[in-house]
């Protein structure tokens, strides 16, 4: 069962906390809003808790602007014994699973002219979805490839990106 980590450990460390902190900004936003609901206060404690909302509001907005899109993305990539991709998210939360016989096809997109920068892999589905990965490099795109099997004779180039053309994995093995 061959499985290789995407990401880098500096993504997880940054979005760690941020989802933390969206998760104590909304309690903390309940709480105050409860006791706005409930209880009877004067104008100052009023006008304080209301601005505890409103900040609590503007750090959950920034705080999942960062983390839902690291939510969706693969940051683990593994083949289960049946031959189905799995991917999994920084919490190791699954985000799709590939059956074997499902046609997919494997595209690294923007990983820098000449070797030097970061993009992402994007498995595209059978039914249109794609499955998007965390950002890495080529080093890394190689190192995924080789884990799962795929040497250089199996990537293609299509301009800026490298391909691995629509298959089934029963068919490659």
């Amino acid at each position: 069962m061959p499985s290789v980590a995407l990401g880098y450990g500096h993504y997880f460390a940054w979005h760690l906390p941020t989802l933390v902190l969206a998760v104590v900004a909304s309690a903390v936003f309940v709480v105050i809003a409860r006791q706005l609901a409930r209880d009877a206060h004067g104008p100052a404690a009023r006008s304080l808790r209301w601005s505890i909302v409103g900040w609590c509001a503007i750090t959950v907005a920034f705080a999942s602007a960062v983390t839902v899109p690291y939510l969706r993305a693969a940051a683990h990539w593994s083949r289960d014994r049946d031959g189905a991709w799995v991917f999994r998210n920084y919490l190791y939360i699954p985000v799709a699973r590939i059956e074997a016989s499902e046609l997919r096809e494997v595209r690294a997109r923007d990983m820098g002219g000449v070797g030097f920068g970061t993009g992402h892999i994007e498995v595209r589905r059978e039914d249109g979805r794609v499955v998007r990965s965390v950002r890495l490099d080529r080093d890394r795109w190689r190192a995924a490839m080789a884990a799962m099997g795929y040497g250089k004779e199996d990537v293609a180039q299509d301009y800026a990106d490298a391909v691995i053309h629509a298959h089934r994995l029963h068919q490659r093995e």
